[in-house]
Order: C-alpha cells, then structure tokens, then sequence
C-alpha cells in the first residue's frame, strides 16, 4: 500500500549485503590486500589461525591505508603512519575506550571470502581492564 509520494521504510537494520572480495587460497597471513567497492575502501587480512577480517582500510587517525600495515602477535593491525593499533577481530584500540575501526561481517564460501558491505558491525564493549590510565 502506498502512503503517497513517499515510501517509507521501517527503521531496522538493513538487509545484507554479500558482496565477493577475494580468492581465499590467494590471502598470505598477516598480510593486508585493498579492495574498493563503490565508495568503500576496505583492507583484508588472514590471521595465523585462519580468521579472515575485513576492516575499513583508512584510519580513523591520519587516513593511511591500513592493509599497507603490519599485524602483530596479538593480531592487531599497527598503522603504517603513526603506530595506531587496531584489533582486527574486534575494531577495537587495545588501549582506547573511544577509538575504533569499523570491520565487517564475513564468510567463506566456495574459496572466497565474501563480506557484508550494509553496514559495519557494531563495536563491542570495552573491557576495562584494558584500556591504560592516563
């Protein structure tokens, strides 16, 4: 039924959106590959434990491209610009309660890692323990 000139839609979240990345055999642990689609930047790592992460590739901090950082033991991506620390899994600043970096929903289906483009996924919570005292 339609409300006149306008549709309106209800206010949920919306549907996902499934869009191939990558060749998975093609991924080499702890190393960042770029990918664009339409207006997303996104960087793509594979984690020693085979934990594929999709995270936005520019950071939130200066703009340098994320997939050109390193990963570290703790499978956090360190900026290539200033150091900034980023857990692939989570998005999270191991020391930071209000720093993050949006990553995305992901699945691997016949040898391709495809991700879900709608919409980021929400940040969990901080655990306090881990975040430093200025």
């Amino acid at each position: 039924m339609s409300s006149g000139p306008f549709e309106f839609a209800p206010a949920h979240d919306p549907a996902p959106r499934w869009v191939d990345l990558y060749a998975l055999d093609e991924l080499q642990v702890n190393v960042g590959i770029q990918v664009r689609l339409e207006q997303l930047w996104l960087a793509v790592f594979k984690l020693p434990d085979g934990t594929v992460c999709v995270v936005d590739d520019q950071c939130p901090h200066a703009g340098a491209s994320l997939h050109r950082g390193h990963v570290d033991e703790d499978g956090c991506v360190i900026c290539p610009r200033h150091a900034w620390h980023f857990d692939l899994k989570t998005g999270r600043m191991p020391d930071s309660s209000i720093e993050h970096l949006p990553t995305y929903a992901v699945r691997l289906e016949n040898g391709r890692v495809l991700a879900d483009i709608s919409r980021p996924r929400p940040v969990p919570p901080v655990d306090p323990a881990r975040i430093s005292e200025p």
